[in-house]
């Protein structure tokens, strides 16, 4: 009861978490005794192919060949390409035909190198992030979990999936934003995930609901990949579209939860962001409407032949089809 540790020798009332710390490093966990399973996705820049989003005027063949990846040490951003909140810089300089949030309006920057923009968050850089490898569960108590053969946890609101998250840790953990599922994509999409030989293969999609029911629905192929961002159910990510600089938020009840800059990407209709897996490599548009701004991936098969790539846009309200992810970061 009250979270304590039961069934071991040592009759020390411990929590689960202080049993492990004091046991010796090598001491095998109990597959029982973890709540969820992580993938580090490390921190990398990529050439860019298609700054302007159109398809045409592609530099290289990124989505039939695979996205040229390169990882980075420590929190150093390497390529040439650098963005904050609002401007993108190339070589240092300000170049106004690249801009973060709207359209570049020139292919003359591809082919030059940009740090993925899920490694930087306002107040410092990252040298990677983790993501939960399974879709969101909860167990008997309402806890989340992220395991394997776990029946996804659907049908509840955006607000009611950030609430249960935040729970975890305020500071660290956060569900999904955009371009932080671009950054598993992208990674996906390259020599390191599904393409191999100048060739790419597509994410199989889990046609359950169940939590890695096959090795070949991950982001590798194989056990050590991401899960089920193909098929299963819809995922909400922190991606939020709006007129002007606020949440657009139709729901009172996620009106009253604090949220971080880092914790959300903010869109305005019809814009896309460098790295975020939508118009770089497909030809949709991100656009709502008064209630549909919330931004949902995967399972969707109208925007792109990969699901991995598919987008569109709902309101934060239950629907019996869609879940979610968590990072920690």
């Amino acid at each position: 009861s009250d979270g304590l540790l039961c069934g071991y020798t040592e009759f020390i009332p411990m929590t689960l978490e202080e049993y492990y710390l004091s046991r010796k490093v090598g001491t095998e966990i109990s597959e029982g005794d973890i709540s969820s399973f992580f993938v580090w996705i490390p921190r990398y820049e990529y050439k860019v192919w298609n700054v302007t989003g159109e398809n045409n005027i592609d530099s290289y063949n990124a989505y039939d060949k695979g996205i040229d990846i390169v990882f980075e040490n420590n929190t150093n951003s390497s390529g040439n390409i650098k963005c904050d909140n609002t401007n993108c810089y190339v070589n240092n300089i300000l170049d106004p035909e690249v801009n973060n949030g709207n359209t570049p309006v020139t292919s003359e920057n591809n082919n030059l190198y940009y740090t993925h923009p899920a490694f930087s968050l306002t107040s410092k850089e990252l040298t990677g992030l983790w993501v939960s490898k399974y879709e969101l569960s909860i167990d008997s108590s309402g806890k989340v979990e992220s395991k394997k053969n776990n029946y996804a946890w659907k049908d509840a609101s955006l607000s009611t999936y950030y609430e249960a998250v935040k729970k975890l840790n305020d500071n660290n953990y956060s569900i999904i934003k955009n371009t932080e599922w671009g950054a598993v994509a992208y990674l996906s999409h390259s020599k390191y995930g599904l393409c191999t030989n100048d060739k790419c293969e597509n994410m199989s999609s889990n046609n359950t609901y169940t939590s890695g029911a096959d090795k070949y629905d991950t982001t590798t192929n194989n056990v050590y990949g991401v899960f089920d961002m193909s098929g299963s159910v819809i995922e909400y990510t922190m991606a939020n579209i709006s007129q002007d600089d606020n949440l657009n938020l139709s729901n009172t009840l996620f009106s009253g939860i604090p949220i971080s800059n880092d914790d959300y990407n903010l869109y305005k209709n019809n814009t896309f962001i460098l790295g975020d897996a939508t118009k770089e490599i497909s030809n949709g548009n991100i656009a709502s409407d008064n209630n549909n701004n919330w931004i949902i991936r995967g399972n969707i098969t109208s925007q792109n032949k990969d699901q991995i790539f598919s987008y569109t846009t709902t309101d934060e309200m239950s629907s019996g089809s869609i879940g979610t992810r968590m990072t920690i970061k």
